[in-house]
């Protein structure tokens, strides 16, 4: 989604369409900065653009960040689904793994000297 923002930023789209170069937006964005305008009103003043063609590529804008949304609207369950599937592996490989870890600490081990001893009991018995 940011790449998408980035895309459809007012500077960006003006430069895209040839209306200003990017030295101007970088001039622009300077000002803006310091004087705390709005970008398209800075470009006016500056005699770059008109009202109008402020107008028209904030309403590409508009429709370009709908778009989007209803693009993440509508893939987001498609890329969550995928998402969430993934964690469910990885919990249900985590909880095996911790079962076992479990299981070896509460298990009597037994070590070959221990059987050696047993069975030496036994025949001893006899």
């Amino acid at each position: 989604m940011k790449d998408i923002s980035q895309k459809c930023r007012l500077g960006c789209l003006l430069v895209q369409k040839g209306l200003i170069r990017q030295s101007q937006l970088a001039l622009a964005l300077n000002l803006q900065v310091s004087t705390g305008l709005k970008l398209g009103e800075i470009l006016i003043e500056q005699n770059l653009v008109t009202e109008k063609q402020i107008h028209r590529v904030l309403k590409q804008q508009t429709r370009m960040r709908l778009w989007a949304s209803v693009l993440t609207l509508l893939l987001g369950p498609l890329s969550f689904g995928a998402m969430a599937s993934q964690s469910h592996t990885e919990n249900k490989e985590s909880l095996y793994s911790s079962q076992i870890q479990s299981h070896q600490k509460h298990s009597p081990r037994t070590t070959p000297q221990a059987s050696i001893t047993l069975f030496d009991q036994v025949d001893q018995d006899k």
